[in-house]
C-alpha cells in the first residue's frame, strides 16, 4: 500500500481535473483513485452530472488481487457520494 504522503504529493503534482483520464494500473487499496477523485470534486466545486461522468466514465483502476478489489469499493462509493 502506497503511504498517504506519497499519494498527496502525486495527487498534487497532476493537478487531476474533471476532464483528464485517471488511470492506476495496481490499484490495491485505491487510495490515488480515492485522492483523485476528493481532488476533482473540491478545485471544481462539482457534486453533479460532470463529477459523476468522471467518476464512473473517467477513472479507472487495475488490480488482480480479489481482497483489494473488496476493500477499495467501500471508500471508492463513499468517495463518489460524499
Amino acid at each position: 500500500f502506497t503511504p498517504d504522503p506519497v499519494v498527496r504529493f502525486m495527487v498534487k503534482a497532476t493537478q487531476p481535473r474533471l476532464s483528464d483520464l485517471i488511470l492506476d494500473p495496481f490499484c490495491g487499496s485505491g487510495r490515488f483513485l480515492t485522492a483523485c477523485l476528493a481532488h476533482v470534486r473540491i478545485i471544481n466545486h462539482e457534486n453533479g452530472k460532470r463529477f459523476h461522468e468522471c467518476a464512473f466514465g473517467k477513472l479507472h483502476g487495475i488490480e488482480k488481487l480479489r481482497f483489494n478489489v473488496f476493500v477499495l469499493l467501500p471508500t471508492l462509493f463513499s468517495t463518489v457520494t460524499g
